[in-house]
């Protein structure tokens, strides 16, 4: 059996995190084609889908990538959005 170099910083547990990145993608090009085609209302959803989408890019920078700072751009923006999307599911936007 191959061991995993300890410095390596894409391991099983990394990839698991790449391909929840992966499928949270796609899932936000759906509802954005689900938000223009058949209603606003899936609108919100996408915009919280895609701060989490946001979230899991900047832990997938800082562990497997190490650029620190893209890391902090992703979970600033990430911050932005998802008060965003809450507050406009609130109606006060």
């Amino acid at each position: 059996m191959k061991k995993e170099n300890k410095n390596s910083p894409v391991n099983r547990y990394n990839i698991i995190w790449v391909n929840l990145q992966a499928f949270i993608t796609l899932a936000v090009l759906v509802l954005a084609v689900l938000s223009l085609a058949v209603d606003d209302k899936y609108f919100i959803l996408m915009e919280i889908l895609v701060a989490v989408d946001l979230f899991v890019m900047a832990f997938n920078n800082y562990r497997i990538y190490r650029r620190r700072n893209a890391t902090i751009w992703y979970v600033v923006v990430g911050i932005f959005l998802l008060i965003y999307a809450l507050l406009s599911f609130l109606g006060v936007i």
